[in-house]
């Protein structure tokens, strides 16, 4: 049962995308018949068959119920015809401007990547793009204008940096020499014999 049940369902499907196509294509009756009745006659046996499991097995309670499973049952007929009658729809305006602007944005999003890998770009531009596509809070904006500051002027960073460190001591001053004792002045006159 769930074999046949499953075939009637690929059948009715089959049957229509083929009228679908057969419609798009502008056939007429004698070529869509066949598919006509294939499909009607899967919607009929599929719908007989759950009315009848629903009658014989389910035993629904109250007239809720078999509403309930007979609007099962007719569902599979009204599938198919809401499926056969599906068909390309045409082109309008707005899927035009849709394309276009698919299309153009993607160019937009190639041209801006290239040119933000561009090492021959200046840095001011890249900059520019940076910050309009960014969301940068106060400090962070301030700390990359920061960064930027110093690539940009190098020299004026290493006046900067060399403000900021201490004074070099001028030069080595003489050492002082600590006398010891005090002592005397040398005799004078002595002789080296002691006299």
């Amino acid at each position: 049962m769930l074999l046949l049940v499953l075939a009637m369902d690929v059948a009715m499907l089959y049957a229509a995308s083929v009228l679908r196509v057969l419609s798009a294509a502008g056939a007429g009756w004698r070529e869509q018949r066949m598919h006509v009745f294939v499909m009607c006659a899967a919607c009929v046996l599929e719908s007989g068959t759950y009315l009848y499991m629903l009658w014989q097995f389910d035993y629904p309670t109250s007239a809720w119920l078999w509403l309930i499973g007979a609007g099962r049952a007719l569902a599979a007929p009204l599938f198919a015809t809401y499926l056969s009658m599906a068909h390309p729809l045409p082109v309008t305006p707005r899927d035009m401007a849709y394309q276009a602007a698919l299309a153009s944005g993607k160019g937009v999003i190639r041209d801006v990547t290239v040119l933000s890998h561009d090492p021959t770009a200046p840095l001011a531009q890249k900059v520019r793009v940076y910050q309009a596509s960014s969301t940068m809070s106060a400090a962070d904006g301030a700390r990359f204008d920061n960064i930027i500051a110093a690539v940009s002027h190098p020299d004026a960073t290493a006046a900067t940096r060399s403000s900021m460190e201490p004074p070099a001591r001028s030069a080595a001053l003489p050492p002082v020499q600590v006398s010891g004792p005090e002592q005397g002045p040398p005799a004078c006159g002595r002789r080296r014999d002691g006299s």
